[in-house]
């Protein structure tokens, strides 16, 4: 992703596709520089080998914020020091700004964040050869 700053917010134009279908390629994300993350709002954050990512947080802990990308099947701890700031609009390829502070847009991200939390749990069941109690037995 390309980084480019303004005064108050800042741009960054999407490449990859570990966000489709909320955020399709090519478009620009503008960041808020408030760094107190919710369940759902989408992070951007930059690692260490200086790659910049935007990730939806499905779990906030006092050390790390847990992201996970829409279209991804593994989850990421992102250290409060990486994160860079929440995407506040989309402006998709079409020219479309979509305000992720309008309620509608709210509710799908708290959707989009359960749908990867559940995906977590199905991969830690999976993994762990995981056993169901009695009573859901057959």
């Amino acid at each position: 992703m390309l980084l480019l700053k303004l005064k108050k917010n800042r741009i960054v134009i999407t490449r990859g596709s570990s966000m489709r279908p909320f955020i399709p390629c090519n478009s620009r994300l503008i960041i808020s520089r408030n760094k107190n993350p919710k369940f759902g709002d989408l992070l951007i954050f930059r690692r260490k080998n200086g790659r910049v990512f935007a990730h939806r947080v499905v779990l906030i802990k006092n050390k790390y914020v847990l992201t996970m990308g829409d279209n991804v099947r593994k989850p990421e701890k992102v250290q409060w020091y990486e994160i860079l700031g929440r995407v506040t609009h989309i402006i998709t390829p079409d020219g479309n700004v979509i305000s992720l502070s309008s309620f509608s847009q709210r509710i799908l991200s708290i959707l989009f964040a359960l749908r990867s939390l559940f995906r977590i749990a199905l991969l830690k069941i999976r993994s762990n050869n995981f056993v169901l109690p009695i009573y859901f037995q057959k």
